[in-house]
């Protein structure tokens, strides 16, 4: 499982986010996650995108502990570490919930054994 970090400053500021990185758990692969706070829904919108391959992943609400999957290869998670935070809000999000990348069976680095 690897973290993205989120900057807590901009969303407790509810700006608007941008992250481009490379992602070990998809060997290496660039992604890019775009978040807007939408002060009519008081929610977080979230896009996925996998750059390489000009992808969207996905374009949703924020919803703590639910998958959003690029199968095989990744999924992205927005999870509390303690399971206390049920809702992603400009106070919780990016502390105590965080933005996780799980491996999936299609995206793991091969063996060096």
């Amino acid at each position: 499982m690897e973290e993205i970090p989120l900057p807590v400053d901009r969303i407790r500021n509810r700006r608007p986010i941008h992250i481009e990185t490379r992602l070990d758990a998809f060997g290496g692969q660039r992604f890019a996650f775009r978040l807007d706070y939408n002060s009519v829904a008081e929610r977080w919108v979230v896009e996925i995108e996998h750059l390489q391959r000009d992808f969207g992943v996905t374009r949703s609400i924020v919803e703590p502990y639910r998958l959003y999957t690029y199968r095989p290869f990744v999924s992205f998670l927005f999870a509390d570490p303690t399971g206390k935070e049920p809702t992603a809000t400009p106070a919780t999000l990016g502390d105590p919930i965080r933005l996780w990348a799980l491996p999936g069976a299609g995206g793991q680095q091969p063996d060096e054994s």
